[in-house]
């Protein structure tokens, strides 16, 4: 009855200036205490914040006394089934940031100490201190980390028994913001808790794809002394992907108006979030094709569409007075890249199941018994769902990141995004191209090749067959300013029923895929290819040209790379650049095992679907006379070889030429033209291949070549050494009617008129120059 009397004036010399006094008070509280037992919980809250206080005491004996007052306190609580755990959460909510070293080990061990307590379930509160748990683990003294580390660990384990009660949705920023931090064991426990909670919520982690990737993707790349937390964000990872199904394909209109996240009063909250959220790629819809867009941050690029919001609350709300020991939050660092995607903390997330829900109607994940409606039902929550343009707006950046591996693992999220959402992936193709052409310039050949393999799947996509059509008009944003003119990059591409084959890449199988007639992607990627290598003085094409071409006809059926890249250039205006593309090709097109189907199908010409390959290369390779001639020997038109011999009459002759000519008879010397060495032992049978040999031996010089190749035509028998005017090509195959070879001579003439006229007119615009800085 008269206990107030007694705990009053005691609580109060708790704060007085004499370290005796502060001591004595200890001891009266103890005894106070040890009589009254449950009764003296009333006085817990000023109690608990005494304690606290002088458990960072200067004086050794008040701490001493301190302690033992805290151990009594701790068995009053555990033998009290009605203790208000409500009210000391929000005490240690307000004092969970403090700096001092006694005061984080006497919070840390209360929490332990609470949570060994059976009847008191604090696991159910674990958001309102989890983030200033997880900064004490910080801490540098080794003692509070191992502590602390401790009390995490049980606080994990007992999460994992009652799963059904525990807010999943209230922490799982909190612990994506503690996943980038740059100290090893904040960072490692972090993601350790991150994969457990994505076992035991799953697709309710859905929501927070982007943020959690903003977390792993970097952790993905760790080696050396990090390799621990590089195993276990790889496992997060993988457990992310699996939450995403084909089912959450059908929400691909919900992307074509969904708007970026916003600062939202009532979405989650961060504690440890000291500083504003760094700007986001944000993808927004367009209005006129409801098709979204993307624009690029990097050089020459449409200004980018960002958003930063406000700085985050750095402390959390309550209503209580602090106390001396509360203290702000400290400082985090930042780690080394980029903290994109939907923001964290109070932009978390639009959805209605991610709002802090008040004390009376809080519930579990899992719709736990408490919380629920008049009726005794748990109320429905929205389904998860997954933002995709969300965790685009993350991907699109972290293509861009430093460490090759965090590249190709957003190459890998891009695909597996694809293979489970093929429609909605679709959609926003226009918006990825622009960031995986620009991988293509990477340094890294194994970026590259999966660069590649992306964008094959993607402009190759059939999802937009099960679009409506007013979604499907194919954009690929320009980047940058681009030199190439043609017009024909608007035509729409060849269609081809060609079987799809198996190619190899780095010792795995992978399907060629085959384009899809509906998905016009496939051609304007063949379009900003070539614009990418006509550009800063051809240096993509000299240094990673033969690489992407031979990979992408791994990914991509050889026939149709090489039928698109044949039709846009046969159009293409500048002359001298279709010219040294086609010398590519062709190189590419005889020395590569990649190629060798195509090769086979180009010798053999047994079907219409060989020769319409055969007369699609032929136009677009008049640009070059030596790959024209080259082409018709692989495919043993020797007659039509011969006579575009005889037009080099009428053709410059350069240096290059020669070159191209020189390295020719090389190529007539390798195994893939063993089959034309051969059929020179039967000279009355291929007399065209012989005059087309001996044409070409007389337009090279006196050189190497010309050695090597008159020694071959030495070893010909007697009777085509004498060639004799009267021996006929009787080598005859049937040529389809819609074939015709005169046509296809006079388009050669016209097509090598058209680079004559060209260096005329280049050469005369030179000679002008020179003379009038001459005449200045």
């Amino acid at each position: 009855m008269h206990l107030p009397e007694l705990v009053q004036p005691v609580l109060t010399c708790f704060d007085d200036p004499d370290a005796r006094v502060r001591y004595y008070a200890c001891e009266s509280l103890y005894n106070i205490s040890k009589v009254a037992r449950g009764a003296v919980l009333v006085f817990f809250n000023s109690a608990f914040d005494g304690l606290c206080k002088l458990s960072s005491d200067s004086d050794s004996n008040v701490r001493y006394g301190a302690e033992l007052l805290d151990r009594l306190m701790k068995d009053i609580v555990s033998e009290n089934p009605h203790f208000d755990i409500d009210n000391f959460i929000i005490l240690l909510r307000d004092r969970i940031y403090t700096q001092d070293a006694f005061a984080r080990q006497f919070l840390v061990t209360w929490i332990s100490f609470l949570d060994s307590v059976p009847d008191i379930h604090i696991h159910e509160h674990v958001p309102e201190f989890i983030d200033g748990l997880f900064c004490i683990l910080g801490d540098q003294r080794k003692e509070i980390r191992r502590m602390t580390e401790d009390a995490l660990g049980e606080l994990l384990r007992e999460i994992e028994r009652h799963s059904s009660s525990v807010r999943f949705e209230a922490m799982a920023n909190i612990l994506a913001v503690h996943c980038q931090s740059e100290d090893k064991c904040i960072q490692f426990t972090a993601l350790t808790w991150m994969k457990t909670f994505l076992s035991l919520a799953q697709r309710s982690m859905m929501v927070f794809t982007s943020n959690i990737l903003v977390s792993i993707l970097p952790c993905v790349a760790y080696d050396n002394d990090k390799t621990h937390i590089r195993d276990v964000a790889v496992s997060v990872n993988d457990r992310l992907k699996k939450l995403i199904t084909p089912e959450d394909d059908e929400d691909f209109l919900t992307d074509q108006t969904a708007t970026p996240p916003t600062t939202s009063s009532d979405t989650l909250v961060v504690p440890s979030q000291r500083h504003g959220v760094p700007p986001t790629t944000t993808i927004t819809p367009s209005p006129n094709s409801q098709q979204s867009q993307v624009t690029m941050g990097h050089t020459g690029s449409a200004p980018l569409t960002t958003s930063t919001p406000a700085p985050l609350s750095s402390s959390p709300t309550s209503t209580t007075t602090t106390s001396d020991t509360q203290d702000t939050p400290p400082t985090s660092k930042q780690q080394d890249s980029p903290k994109l995607g939907r923001p964290i903390g109070k932009q978390a997330s639009q959805s209605p199941n991610l709002s802090r829900k008040s004390d009376t109607d809080q519930e579990g994940v899992g719709g736990g018994g408490e919380g629920k409606g008049e009726e005794g039902v748990a109320p429905q929550l929205p389904e998860p769902r997954l933002h995709l343009l969300a965790v685009l707006g993350v991907l699109i950046p972290h293509m861009k990141f430093t460490l090759p591996e965090t590249r190709m693992e957003t190459l890998r999220w891009l695909m597996w995004l694809h293979q489970q959402l093929p429609k909605r992936v679709y959609l926003q193709a226009g918006n990825l191209f622009p960031a995986l052409l620009e991988m293509l310039t990477d340094l890294n050949d194994r970026v590259v090749c999966m660069a590649l393999h992306a964008i094959a799947i993607l402009s190759t996509s059939r999802a937009c067959l099960d679009l409506p059509p007013s979604l499907t008009t194919p954009t690929i944003h320009e980047t940058t300013p681009t030199k190439t003119k043609s017009s024909s990059h608007s035509k729409s591409p060849a269609t081809h029923s060609i079987p799809a084959a198996t190619g190899s890449d780095g010792g795995q199988k992978v399907m060629r895929l085959t384009p899809c007639p509906s998905n016009n992607y496939f051609r304007l990627f063949i379009v900003e290819l070539l614009k990418m290598f006509d550009r800063d003085n051809r240096i993509l094409l000299d240094r990673k040209g033969n690489f992407i071409v031979r990979q992408l006809c791994v990914y991509v059926d050889a026939h149709a790379v090489y039928c698109t890249l044949a039709e846009i250039l046969n159009s293409e205006e500048n002359l001298a650049f279709a010219s040294l593309m086609v010398q590519v090709l062709n190189q590419i097109l005889f020395t590569s095992t990649e190629l060798y189907g195509l090769r086979l199908q180009l010798q053999l010409l047994e079907t219409p679907e060989s020769w319409s390959l055969f007369t699609t290369l032929y136009r677009s390779w008049c640009h070059n006379p030596v790959a024209t001639i080259a082409l018709c020997l692989l495919s043993q038109n020797y007659k039509h070889s011969s006579d575009l011999v005889q037009k080099f009459v009428n053709i410059e002759i350069t240096a290059g030429t020669l070159k191209e000519i020189d390295k020719l008879v090389q190529l007539l010397e390798s195994p893939i033209f063993a089959f034309l060495r051969l059929q020179l032992l039967d000279p009355s049978q291929h007399a065209a291949l012989v005059r087309t040999l001996y044409g070409l031996l007389m337009l090279l010089p006196q050189s190497t070549a010309f050695s090597t190749l008159k020694e071959r035509l030495g070893c010909v028998p007697p009777a085509v050494s004498e060639h004799s005017s009267k021996s006929s090509d009787k080598h005859k195959r049937k040529t389809p009617s819609n074939v015709s070879f005169s046509d296809l001579l006079q388009h050669f003439v016209s097509v090598q008129q058209r680079h004559s006229q060209t260096r005329r007119k280049n050469a005369s615009h030179l000679y002008k120059g020179n003379t009038t800085g001459m005449i200045r």
